[in-house]
């Protein structure tokens, strides 16, 4: 839970203090998500097959990309956003990138979604048991996981304009189902 509470103070002080940057340069921000990503994924393919593990400070940050820390707070953020007072600075900043925490809390997620499916994949033709409620998570995982694509997508904006904007909304309504899952 602390790494939550962590990956939660940290993304809310730099979207706030990179707001402008952020909303500007935002391809770049989505390369360095899918560079960690990336990353993440293959260090934890290698720690699959070697043994090998990290320490310290780089370990701390890894354990928060793949356990899905910093994703979950950023769809925290989105979520929230659109809760808290409009008269409020900080939930006009927040608002201004709602979209672009959105997509990277997906890209960011994906480490999680691979190599969790891939261990359960292991599990379940290795004949190990699996209980109720590991398949339960794997289950819940999955569904979100397939929800959030579309969302994904359609956050982009250069998909969004080319949708009717009654299509867009009936698309992100979508997303209370996923925060519930999430």
């Amino acid at each position: 839970m602390e790494y939550l509470i962590y990956s939660l103070i940290a993304v809310i002080i730099l979207t706030v203090g990179l707001n402008n940057i952020f909303k500007k340069q935002s391809k770049y921000f989505y390369m360095l998500a899918t560079l960690i990503s990336v990353v993440v994924t293959s260090y934890e393919i290698f720690k699959i097959w070697t043994g090998f593990k990290l320490e310290g400070i780089i370990f701390v940050l890894e354990r928060s990309f793949m356990k899905g820390f910093v994703s979950t707070a950023l769809f925290i953020l989105v979520m929230f956003a659109g809760a808290l007072s409009k008269k409020w600075g900080i939930t006009k900043k927040l608002l201004r990138v709602r979209a672009e925490m959105a997509i990277l809390a997906s890209i960011l997620i994906l480490p999680h979604f691979i190599i969790y499916t891939y261990k359960f994949l292991v599990r379940l033709f290795s004949g190990k048991p699996l209980s109720i409620l590991y398949i339960s998570f794997i289950i819940v995982g999955l569904i979100a996981f397939i929800i959030m694509i579309p969302l994904f997508i359609t956050s982009f904006k250069k998909v969004r304009v080319t949708m009717s904007p009654s299509k867009w909304k009936m698309v992100q309504r979508w997303a209370y189902p996923f925060y519930f899952l999430v």
